[in-house]
């Protein structure tokens, strides 16, 4: 009741502003272009005179109101405006399917462009990014402002970026912004300063992908050959050999399976712990044989394994399953099996739209994951009403004992349905059953066009003409999102699209798009439903009772079944899935949260690199660093202490206080040290003037002094030898320990999700263990430059 109080309130206050603008836009109409233009001129001074975005709010949506209308021919309604002030302040808005939503992102986009400071604007694929960007840049280039598109195959991606408003998608942004913080030159950098950010489809980027990190990879190891021999044996074994529990994606060995297993390689416990990466390899070739699908989990395309995105139906882009999973996909695919990638830089995409000042974001579905959006990302979810009344007819679904029978009435219904010429919309769960129905179609001779994640290239031109009298179209169940399906007057007055659906998906939001479809703008349009006890959702989330429930009942196959049981059984177990896969992306933010500030202070102390003008002192900070830690280490093992020297109480700290003995096994271990870590023997001149200094801190300053020295008389016997040089040394030196770094945290979050500790969390297991070896991070950096420069100075001194 709250949420509604604060909601209408919300709406008012929306209403009341959208009201201004409407009157404002009024006095515009009677400016020439030129003068309207210059208001974007106007604007920009007034904020660099000390008003904010908020204060220009009512003038600068008027005005590019105004503009869209000269230049697109078309004006945003109220209800668009309304939405477009709900993006301004950084909120999720839904609005419905058809309701105009690039329209609606237009005037929050040109406001907060006038700062300077750059407006994101996300699109879930190429297509519509690029056809956006070239449909509104001449209402921006009429505004004075620029316009910038980055996709995969774009040249020239930094002068992109540094344009005023900018398209692009959320997986290139992301990979883009991991490329940066990998080069060896700031000005090599393609993005600034991650200022608004607009997401179309928010729902797809910030819930559907967010327990998918975007991973950039290098080669890994050779593949082990155990891939294709496990995938030999797991293939032959029968189902008393293994328990699966598809409800939570899990599957293992039973007892007659181990027997098996160990019986075929000729081993004695599989336990072991010699036996861990077979095992492991085990564990995921079960996956890849009993809980992955072809055709629904990944397709095979060239010889090689593609991911199916399971929520849109689209190819999921440059991604791969990690962990050994696509290789055991390989091995059962019998395709070549490639070599495991190796980490070199991840980011979820919580982490990454959290590096913007503000988000924002559209989609037809949101209000059901409003929970969601608060909890993980802070932001409000705003519902827009619709510019007009929704008129589509939803009708209850039809349920069926088994998949033939409730296969049979959708034929027949898109048949009756085609034979009025309504266009028909049908969507199916998967790539598979969108070709079992269109097998079926093509039988009865019914033409039909097909789009699936295997016919991608037309998805734009398939989903546009969906609403074209007497159109049938099999689709997974949201592809073609972002691109309207427009009908005529003529299939309007026949009844509207109708919308099918084969199947319950596991998210309610899910269904949604998919009606969603219909009844856009006021149109007619019908949305209809058919389940079966078959249906994945049904099967496995009544645990395989329900059928056999409804049979004791008296019904039959071919009889559809009116009853409220099956109903609520259908929503209940959208509500448990719903809250496993919520608790599985929060699971995901806490480990990549631990992850992420690591992510922060390697890349600034990255960012510091390779932006310092002046890298000969850092290095020297480097060295009086490595000097510290080894003196620190030396006098604790000197001295059998164990206490923690800083950098502050090493200052009070004397060789006088400590007996003859511990002094001269202070030097002794020393003199072992420094041309182990430096390869650098000091003159046993120095070593007599070092030996007569009392306080450590001193001392570390004597060896600092003297090393730097080195390295300065060095470089100048060394002409390739360079500052420059150095800083590249350093920045690989960063890459190469957080490579292993990310991999060591991959390999440590497995163990603890794989282990229980005392009843302790995995997730606090994890977060300790990993503040230590964020520590050996920063050692391991330290460490890797010293070895390296050390290493070449001498290697070429002596040469």
């Amino acid at each position: 009741m709250i949420f509604k109080d604060y909601d209408n309130r919300t709406i008012k206050l929306l209403d009341k502003q959208a009201n201004k603008i409407i009157e404002l836009n009024k006095s515009l109409e009677k400016l020439s272009d030129e003068e309207l233009s210059n208001k974007t001129l106007e604007f920009k001074e007034r904020l660099s005179k000390g008003e904010t975005l908020d204060n220009l709010l009512e003038d600068a949506f008027a005005v590019c109101r105004e503009a869209t209308y000269r230049v697109l021919g078309k004006k945003q309604y109220k209800v668009q405006l309304m939405g477009g002030i709900a993006l301004h302040q950084g909120r999720v808005v839904e609005m419905k399917t058809g309701e105009g939503k690039t329209l609606t992102e237009l005037c929050p986009a040109y406001l907060n462009a006038l700062s300077g400071e750059g407006v994101h604007v996300i699109t879930v694929n190429d297509y519509l990014a690029k056809r956006d960007k070239e449909e509104m840049e001449p209402l921006f280039q009429f505004l004075n402002l620029s316009t910038g598109l980055v996709i995969d195959g774009i040249e020239n991606k930094k002068e992109e970026y540094y344009k005023d408003i900018t398209y692009s998608t959320n997986t290139e942004l992301g990979f883009d912004y991991l490329r940066d913080n990998l080069v060896y030159r700031s000005e090599d950098k393609m993005q600034r300063k991650l200022n608004y950010v607009i997401i179309d489809e928010v729902d797809s980027v910030l819930i559907d992908d967010a327990r998918t990190p975007l991973i950039m990879a290098g080669a890994g190891d050779e593949p082990s050959k155990l891939y294709y021999l496990v995938s030999n044996i797991v293939s032959k074994l029968k189902e008393e050999d293994y328990e699966k529990q598809e409800k939570d994606n899990f599957i293992f060995l039973s007892d007659s399976g181990i027997e098996k297993i160990e019986k075929i390689l000729g081993i004695d416990n599989l336990a072991e712990i010699k036996y861990s990466l077979l095992n492991h390899i085990i564990s995921q070739s079960l996956r890849a044989y009993y809980l992955m699908e072809k055709d629904k989990d990944y397709i095979v395309s060239d010889g090689e394994i593609i991911l199916v995105d399971t929520n849109t139906g689209r190819i999921a882009d440059g991604r791969r399953f990690s962990d050994g999973l696509h290789q055991c996909l390989e091995a059962k695919e019998r395709l070549k099996v490639n070599a495991e990638n190796k980490t070199i830089a991840s980011i979820t995409y919580q982490n990454f739209f959290r590096l913007y000042n503000k988000i924002s974001g559209m989609s037809g579905t949101v209000k059901t994951e409003e929970l969601e959006f608060r909890e993980i990302y802070n932001l409000d979810v705003v519902v827009i009403p619709t510019n007009k009344t929704i008129k589509r007819i939803d009708k209850e679904d039809k349920i069926f004992l088994d998949n033939d029978s409730k296969l049979n009435a959708v034929i027949e219904d898109i048949i009756e349905t085609h034979k009025t010429q309504r266009p028909v919309l049908v969507g199916t769960p998967s790539i598979d059953k969108s070709e079992e129905l269109s097998a079926l179609l093509i039988k009865r001779g019914i033409q039909h066009r097909l789009l699936n994640a295997k016919t991608k290239k037309d998805e734009a031109d398939i989903i546009s003409q969906a609403g074209n009298k007497g159109a049938i179209t099999i689709a997974t169940n949201i592809a073609g999102r972002g691109t309207d399906i427009k009908i005529t007057d003529e299939v309007d007055n026949l009844g509207g699209l109708k919308v099918i659906g084969t199947e319950r998906t596991e998210s309610r939001r899910i269904d949604n798009q998919l009606i969603g479809r219909s009844g856009r703008q006021g149109n007619n349009g019908e949305s209809q439903f058919y389940l079966s006890c078959d249906d994945k959702l049904l099967n496995i989330y009544g645990e395989g009772k329900l059928k056999a429930k409804l049979e004791k009942m008296g019904f039959e196959n071919g009889q559809e079944i009116k009853n409220k049981v099956v109903s609520k059984q259908v929503d209940k177990a959208q509500n448990v899935i719903n809250a496993i896969n919520f608790e599985s992306r929060k699971d995901t933010i806490k480990y990549d949260e631990v992850v992420n500030s690591h992510r922060e202070i390697i890349y600034k102390e990255r960012d510091i690199v390779i932006s310092e003008k002046n890298i000969a002192i850092h290095i020297s900070n480097i060295i009086l660093d490595s000097t510290f830690h080894m003196v620190a280490e030396t006098f604790n093992e000197a001295t059998n202490s164990n206490q923690d020297i800083t950098k502050k109480n090493i200052l009070g700290l004397s060789l006088e206080y400590v007996d003859e003995e511990e002094r001269d096994k202070f030097f002794e271990i020393l003199i072992k040290k420094l041309p182990s870590i430096y390869h650098y023997d000091f003159s046993s001149a120095i070593w007599s003037e070092l030996k007569k200094i009392d306080y450590l801190s001193e001392i570390v300053d004597f060896i600092t002094h003297k090393l730097i020295e080195y390295v300065n008389n060095s470089m100048n016997k060394l002409n390739f030898l360079t500052y420059e040089t150095m800083r590249g040394l350093l920045i690989e030196s960063v890459d190469t320990s957080w490579i292993n770094h990310l991999n060591e945290m991959e390999v440590l979050k497995k163990v603890v999700k794989d282990q229980s500790y005392n009843q302790k969390k995995p997730i606090d297991v994890y977060t300790l263990e990993a503040g230590a070896k964020c520590d050996e991070l920063i050692r391991n950096i330290r460490d890797t430059f010293i070895e390296k420069m050390f290493h070449i100075i001498n290697l070429n001194l002596e040469a």
